[in-house]
């Protein structure tokens, strides 16, 4: 059976991901020249399946390639483990080499890496309630570097979700920053929902990545649709742009529910559109309820103003009293609260909610 050619809410590689040549001649150009780099933008951009990209083809050039999710960091020690075991998967093929780089290691900075390679070949991480994780990250951030000299190969480290690295230390971050400026032949991408937090750091040049455009995109959804066998006319696809606002996230969740409707019929009509976002609506409807019944009161208030009102100026005298939401502190306080939970999203001086779905189902269900 033809597999469903749309993807989404997931990282994406190979004949899934779209575009972005401009971006990824611009991160693999600089970070060749080992150059830091941040690439910043709002969720569900690519930045992830962008950086994911560039980290593979910088491999296949020869270079080493370091990738850390920091999701997957959900500790100090989890990101000890994670960092030390992909640094020397990249840099070490051979237990023997490693095994050389090891004893060959400055003795100071050896001390603070407690890990050893067992005669079996397996690398054992030995830490416990009295470690010194601060110490022990530092030194393990230092390693990218002695790796670097000792293979005489260039190397790049991609730490994915910097933002989202809540269990980093802030001394821990600061140091991976530092680190950044220092190491020569070592190039760092960091990839982050926003990058105010780094934006005065001197180490990194901020590359700030924008929507796909149109054009792309929608040569994208033409092709994928044609290779599995379906006719779709431009019309359909201007209107599938317009609906997902040209989110390449939600525009590969439409066509994805759209192709699997239409799989026998092998057509896409305005109608089959219409039933996609039904589609869509109604097997996301119990997570959506799930949503909305956590929030307090004050909160769906205040989600449900920005729906009706749009999300400018929601401190004004005018927006509070139009929609009855009480006191300014109270709105920071909901407003804080559901940017935290992620369900509400900023850009510039304009809220708006990151689902456009979770919108559509409010509008029908409780506006």
């Amino acid at each position: 059976m033809t597999q469903n050619p749309f993807q989404y809410g997931v990282a994406v590689s190979g004949d899934f991901f779209t575009d972005r040549y401009r971006e990824r001649e611009f991160l693999i150009s600089e970070l060749s020249l080992a150059h830091n780099v941040i690439l910043s933008g709002p969720p569900q951009y690519g930045k992830s399946s962008l950086a994911r990209k560039v980290m593979n083809e910088l491999e296949h050039r020869g270079v080493m390639t370091v990738y850390v999710d920091l999701e997957r960091a959900y500790s100090p020690t989890r990101f000890i483990e994670i960092y030390l075991a992909e640094l020397l998967r990249a840099a070490f093929r051979q237990p023997k080499d490693l095994r050389a780089f090891i004893q060959e290691l400055d003795p100071e900075l050896k001390k603070n890496l407690p890990f050893k390679l067992e005669q079996n070949d397996e690398l054992i991480l030995d830490l416990d309630e009295e470690s010194n994780l601060e110490t022990i990250a530092s030194s393990v951030l230092e390693l990218a570097q002695h790796t670097v000299n000792y293979k005489k190969r260039a190397c790049v480290v991609c730490f994915d979700e910097i933002s989202r690295g809540g269990n980093l230390s802030e001394a821990t971050r600061k140091r991976l920053l530092e680190v950044a400026g220092e190491h020569e032949g070592v190039a760092y991408l960091l990839v982050s929902l926003d990058d105010k937090r780094h934006k005065a750091n001197k180490n990194f040049m901020h590359w700030g990545l924008e929507k796909i455009e149109a054009r792309y995109l929608k040569a994208y959804i033409k092709t994928r649709f044609e290779n599995t066998g379906f006719r779709i006319v431009e019309s359909i696809i201007d209107e599938i742009f317009e609906i997902s606002e040209g989110n390449s996230n939600f525009t590969q969740m439409i066509c994805r529910q759209l192709w699997n409707q239409g799989h026998t019929g092998k057509v896409v009509t305005n109608k089959n559109l219409a039933q996609a976002i039904e589609g869509i609506l109604e097997v996301h409807s119990e997570y959506y309820t799930g949503l909305w019944v956590d929030l307090s009161l004050h909160q769906k208030n205040l989600i449900l103003a920005i729906c009706k009102g749009g999300g400018q100026k929601i401190f004004s005298q005018d927006f509070v009293g139009r929609f009855g939401l009480g006191s300014f502190s109270t709105v920071q306080k909901s407003l804080n609260r559901l940017l935290t939970r992620q369900i509400i999203d900023r850009r510039g001086d304009h809220y708006y909610i990151r689902d456009m779905f979770f919108q559509r189902w409010m509008t029908r269900r409780i506006i």
